[in-house]
């Protein structure tokens, strides 16, 4: 896939995540990619969600970007919430 220079991609992850209504979670750029120009929007995971993760990634520099399917562009972070939602 090729983002564009200051140009958006949203991206479905390949994953499915479930998770009750005591996880919740944050995604976090990958260093490799934010050195390169590319960020994501940050968005969290919210508890009791259920499907795929939809990410929008943002291409900051001036110059086009490859990124090969299936690479890793995202960590996510999973929290323990002591009071379920």
């Amino acid at each position: 896939m090729i983002l564009n220079s200051n140009d958006t991609a949203l991206i479905y992850t390949k994953e499915s995540i479930y998770v009750s209504n005591r996880i919740g979670g944050t995604y976090h750029s990958k260093v490799g990619l934010v050195s390169s120009g590319l960020g994501h929007i940050g968005t969290t995971l919210d508890p009791k969600f259920f499907g795929q993760s939809l990410i929008a990634i943002h291409n900051h520099s001036e110059k086009d970007y490859k990124l090969e399917i299936g690479s890793e562009f995202v960590t996510i972070v999973f929290y323990y919430l002591a009071t379920a939602l």
